[in-house]
């Protein structure tokens, strides 16, 4: 049965990976886009930290140690957005939606994101020990 005056939508739900690359590309093209709620929710989150933070009184400005702890910071953000679109969403997404949804996806994921955790944790609580 359709309802007169209305397209059925399909049925999505959150992410940040998709809603990140909207942000970045209304900013570019503002003009020529109009506003989703993908960018307002990026934006809103934004916004909201700030204020939490501000609120009550845990703002502050952070910068690396040494350049060794910057490199394996840019190299992990670097990793996160490829391992986004190659996991089909994020840690979140996969956590909260594809379990909800009875994904075949999600055990899979899961295991992976429990394993890339104790992996990287690992490494750098204990670091790499050379092979003997």
């Amino acid at each position: 049965m359709q309802w007169s005056g209305f397209e059925p939508e399909p049925i999505e739900t959150h992410t940040f990976v998709a809603p990140i690359g909207d942000t970045i590309y209304y900013f570019m093209t503002a003009s020529g886009n109009a506003l989703s709620f993908s960018v307002g929710s990026v934006v809103g989150v934004m916004i909201g930290a700030a204020l939490g933070s501000f609120s009550n009184g845990h703002f502050r400005w952070e910068a690396c140690d040494d350049p060794r702890e910057l490199r394996r910071q840019i190299a992990g953000a670097a990793l996160m957005g490829p391992g986004a679109i190659l996991a089909v969403g994020c840690s979140v997404g996969q956590g909260i939606s594809a379990f909800s949804t009875l994904a075949y996806s999600a055990p899979v994921a899961f295991i992976a994101i429990f394993l890339g955790a104790a992996f990287g944790l690992k490494q750098l609580i204990a670091g790499f020990s050379p092979a003997e």
